[in-house]
């Protein structure tokens, strides 16, 4: 079902330590629920301590760059919840576009790329990064104090001390050589000089004519790039093992491909490794010159990487299942690896047999919808990072892992449960699978790719799945085309097993409108789904179409002609997004005007005037020359308030207002793609989050101020406050913020000790100052209290 998502909570003003919870015309701050991993885009880190690594991954999301300190040298390794780097979070804009970060280890500074070519360096202290002065830049390195940065056909070199200083190498910049495609560079353990790799099917590769160290003006590169005999490979990744022996790795768009050379490159022994998928864009090695393993995508060969040696990462068992991205190992402990997963980051404690998750804390899961049981205990999201399920969702909820059916690692679109049965879900992607005991097995049902549709495998998405919950077997999939190609309608009369297509626009063909939302009704005891479409102008289909079940199939009409809106004219829009709500008997729709100007809202009383009525649009933003801002997820509460999703911010509406009140605005940039009702949940870019809607959800009047006490209090950074209460509550979690209400630090499950009626939590990391500590049992806020950090 294609909802958007939203939790709400509430929200209060503190003047002593207890008050009364106030009413306040903005949503609450969001709290993360437990949704975390994403797509790693680069892997790095650290030994910043002789027993313990520092771990840095650059993800596809908002939050660009998290980090996580690793035991890694006790008799349990063991990784801890990952954390946002302050500077690079999803306030900051750097976005998803960082590729690569390298770390000088003496400053225990970071360096990256942004979006724009330009070089910054920051550390997890600051909370804005540095903008170097250097732009144009490409590529980046960083070994032991050296510096390198290559674009624009010149290489910038230098030295960093241990205040993070740059000092210019002599002779800097130089030439740097001619490459095709996207390079690497990577430093011979044993030489120390510099290689360049270029990938490709005819791939490139220079050196250095000096030692990394050593540098000048008068530095060249010499041409030593391969000759190759297997001719369909991409050759994308370069690596020279502890003896020197160089590595390239690649795919021919099935399997993976090894070439080694143990004589500097002048010839290779090439080999398929018949282990399916794409490939890597680094190894990684682990051992001594004369044993070693290699790591390389989603592999790793246990005996020097000669052929016959690989294995998939996880060959005793994987949390999820290994994903060909970037691989490291780490430096303090070479038994540990750290491997992408299709789920985010893998984490190996015995050189690659076992993979456990190390993905808490990196909230980088692009949620793209949601569906949740009436009692709202289960739910399923759909996402870019797989299929997940969650149970016990309003007392203790209890993810899955990413649930990837049938291995198919496409981005997931869309997700409808069977309301009769929460073990039965069908997920979208370019194609549409189902599950009837809770993910276990899938089954592929539906895939538009296949005659007489004949979609592309690339941009074709399932953007909206819904069952009828007025007859289960009727399922409704809504197919979208990225670019000029259109979609359709498909339905399924028979639980998934098959499928046809209902024409909306079009009068033949397949290739029709592009569907966006779909929500069922029963209107007189006949079934209704309601298909909002796309507009892209002058001759295709627009707004809302009803499409009624009838004894020989399905009719379709327009349902915004002039006969179906309370002003007698044709409404031509986009939409987005539809919510029906049983208790108001109404259909709320979202999306744009037909030059998307602004975002635009409707409603549709189906046991009043049963024609759609447009709702202000005071109070909405308007489009600007670069940002069309649009209505993306539209969700009613069942009393009097609306919530409407546009760009990265959140608009409600109440009955009795005449115009939308900007609830709470995410960082700029950020993608809110569903909303959903009971709380309110809100489906980003960089995850799923609860918040607090304008209404009390809990009043400290419930509770006195005797009844709850914290000790110390005053009490001193890194050590414990507790906290004794003389209620009921099972599992509390606790929020510190500013007095202004800033989030300061959020302490969840793991985080809080719990005893009997009574918690402890760490104060660490925090200034010195006064700040407010609020209880929440169930996500509701119960009770906040004054507290003062020395």
């Amino acid at each position: 079902m294609k909802n958007k998502i939203l939790f709400i909570c509430s929200v209060c003003l503190i003047v002593f330590a207890f008050i009364e919870l106030s009413f306040l015309s903005t949503l609450g701050v969001p709290t993360v629920e437990d949704v975390y991993g994403g797509r790693i885009k680069a892997i790095n880190g650290y030994s910043f301590h002789p027993d313990s690594t520092r771990i840095f991954v650059a993800t596809k999301s908002a939050n660009s760059v998290f980090y996580a300190d690793v035991l890694s040298n006790s008799a349990t390794p063991k990784i801890e919840q990952f954390k946002v780097v302050e500077s690079l979070d999803n306030m900051n804009n750097f976005g998803s576009g960082i590729q690569n970060v390298q770390i000088h280890e003496l400053s225990e500074s970071i360096y990256f790329i942004n979006s724009s070519n330009e070089l910054y360096t920051t550390n997890i202290s600051l909370t804005s990064a540095n903008n170097t002065g250097f732009s144009s830049v490409n590529q980046l390195l960083i070994q032991d104090n050296y510096i390198f940065a290559a674009g624009a056909g010149q290489l910038n070199f230098g030295t960093l001390d241990v205040s993070n200083n740059f000092t210019a190498g002599s002779g800097s910049s130089i030439s740097f050589p001619s490459v095709t495609n996207i390079f690497y560079f990577i430093i011979h353990p044993i030489s120390n000089k510099m290689y360049i790799f270029s990938k490709g099917t005819s791939p490139q590769l220079f050196v250095s004519s000096d030692t990394y160290d050593n540098f000048s003006g008068a530095t060249t590169f010499s041409d030593i790039s391969p000759t190759l005999t297997s001719a369909s490979v991409n050759w994308t990744g370069f690596g020279i093992g502890p003896d020197g022996r160089f590595f390239l790795g690649g795919n021919d768009n099935s399997s993976k491909f090894i070439a080694y050379s143990d004589d500097s490159g002048a010839t290779y022994l090439e080999y398929n490794s018949f282990i399916i998928g794409t490939s890597g864009t680094n190894f990684d090695f682990s051992g001594t010159s004369t044993s070693y393993h290699v790591l390389f995508a989603s592999m790793f060969s246990n005996n020097n990487g000669i052929d016959g040696t690989w294995s998939k990462f996880g060959t005793s068992s994987h949390y999820t299942h290994p994903n060909d991205g970037v691989v490291f190992v780490d430096p303090n402990n070479s038994n540990i690896y750290y491997s992408t997963s299709d789920q985010g980051l893998g984490i190996s404690y015995n050189q690659g047999q076992n993979v456990s998750s190390a993905d808490d804390g990196i909230e980088a899961v692009q949620v793209n919808d949601m569906e949740m049981t009436s009692d709202k205990k289960t739910g399923w999201i759909a996402s870019k990072s797989g299929i997940r399920k969650v149970t016990n969702y309003d007392t203790s909820p209890v993810w899955t892992n990413s649930l990837w059916p049938n291995s198919d690692g496409s981005s997931y679109y869309s997700i409808a449960m069977k309301p009769s049965d929460d073990a039965t879900a069908y997920a979208g992607n370019v194609r549409v699978y189902k599950t009837s005991n809770n993910g276990v097995n899938w089954t592929k049902v539906f895939t538009p790719e296949n005659s007489p549709y004949n979609y592309p495998n690339v941009g074709t998405q399932i953007k909206a799945l819904t069952i009828c919950p007025f007859d289960e077997n009727i399922v409704f999939a809504g197919v979208e085309i990225q670019g000029t190609d259109k979609g359709g309608l498909f339905i399924s009369e028979d639980a998934g097993n098959t499928w046809s297509q209902v024409l909306l626009h079009s009068t033949s063909g397949s290739k029709d409108v592009d569907v966006r939302a779909i929500s069922f009704t029963n209107e007189s005891g006949t079934n209704n789904a309601y298909v909002g479409v796309d507009y892209t102008g002058a001759g295709s289909g627009y707004s809302i179409y009803k499409v009624t079940q009838t004894s020989g199939g399905w009719s379709v009409s327009q349902d915004m002609s002039s006969s179906g809106t309370s002003t007698g004219s044709v409404i031509v829009v986009t939409i987005n997004d539809l919510d029906y709500n049983v208790n108001t008997n109404t259909i709320y729709a979202t999306g744009t005007d037909a030059g998307t100007n602004h975002p635009v809202s409707y409603y549709k009383p189906l046991g009043g005037t049963n024609l759609w009525t447009v709702n202000t649009s005071s109070g909405f933003p308007t489009s600007t020359a670069t940002i069309n801002k649009q209505g993306k997820a539209i969700v009613h509460d069942g009393t009097n308030t609306l919530y409407c999703a546009v760009d990265h911010e959140i608009y409600y509406l109440t009955s009795s207002s005449s115009s939308w009140t900007l609830g709470y605005s995410y960082p700029v940039g950020t993608e809110i793609n569903c909303l959903f009702y009971d709380e309110l949940l809100v489906g980003t870019d960089t995850g799923l989050y609860a918040q607090a809607d304008p209404s009390n959800t809990a009043s400290i009047d419930d509770f006195e101020s005797n009844l709850i006490t914290t000790y110390p209090n005053p009490v001193n950074s890194e050590n414990y406050l507790s906290i004794t209460y003389d209620f009921e509550i099972q599992n509390p979690t606790f929020r510190i913020t500013s007095l202004q209400g800033k989030l300061i630090k959020e302490y969840q499950k793991n985080y809080v000790v719990n005893s009997n009626n009574k918690s402890k939590i760490k104060i660490e990391n925090i200034s010195k100052g006064v700040y407010l500590l609020s209880m929440y049992s169930k996500k509701k806020k119960i009770i906040t209290k004054k507290i003062i950090i020395e």
